[in-house]
Order: structure tokens, then sequence, then C-alpha cells
């Protein structure tokens, strides 16, 4: 286990919840160069403070979703996020989430970010993987 994933078992669901989709925006939308407002050496600072003055006016998630989409001047999301996104937007305390991503905002920022390098390594591993093409057993022929 990672130091990260042994914190992220101490916190509430809801903070947890906050982590989720943050992280899930920096899946969506942290490239080389960024995306909208996302870019550049202050991208996590812009990134805070939009969330957190999104949170603050959401009544819901799917509404701090949509806030936070447009401050950022994000498009919508890739297709193949929709159960993430429906996913992290559907969490039942939602009240609590948005709490959270309003009074702990850097945290939150900063936990999703080490979250999202964490699975940088994976994610491009699994790129170079789909890149080769399939593999086949020297053996048999078959392919794996």
């Amino acid at each position: 286990m990672s130091a990260l994933s042994d914190l992220l078992v101490t916190l509430s669901p809801a903070q947890r919840a906050a982590i989720n989709l943050i992280h899930l925006s920096l899946d969506c939308f942290n490239s080389a160069d960024g995306t909208g407002l996302f870019s550049g050496v202050e991208r996590y600072a812009t990134l805070a403070s939009r969330a957190q003055i999104s949170a603050v006016q959401a009544g819901s998630l799917p509404s701090f979703w949509a806030l936070l989409l447009r401050r950022m001047q994000w498009p919508v999301p890739p297709k193949a996020m929709d159960a993430r996104v429906l996913s992290c937007i559907g969490a039942s305390d939602g009240r609590d989430v948005l709490r959270a991503l309003a009074t702990e905002t850097a945290s939150v920022v900063t936990l999703a970010r080490m979250a999202h390098d964490e699975g940088k390594a994976a994610r491009k591993a699994e790129r170079a993987e789909m890149a080769a093409g399939p593999k086949v057993d020297q053996e048999t022929g078959e392919l794996l």
C-alpha cells in the first residue's frame, strides 16, 4: 500500500468522494499543456480557487460539476469517462462532499493530484501496450 492509500483510508467518505471528484477532473483534463484555464504554473492554484467557489455556490454535486467545468473553461468530458462522472456526482452524501470541497480545497486538490500522478505510470504503460498491438504466445501462436 502507498502512503497515499494509507492516508485515504483514514478520511471520511465525503473527503474521499471530494478527492475522487477532483481526481476525475485531472484525469479528464490534465494534459501536458493543460485544458482551458488549467494550464501554466498556476494551474493547481486556479483549480483550487475555482473548485472552492463552485462548491460554495452549488446546491448539489451535479451542479458543482457543471459550475467547475464552466469556470475552468473545460468541455464536456470524454465519453469514456461517463461512468466515473456518474459515480462521482451521484454520491449519496453530496452536501458533505460539497462542504469538504469548500473548506478543505487545498488538501483535496493536493491529494487528488497525488492520486492522478500515481496513475500516470499505469496509464502510460497501458497506452504503450495498446500501441504495440496484440501479444502472441510464442509457443502456441494464440493471442494473449
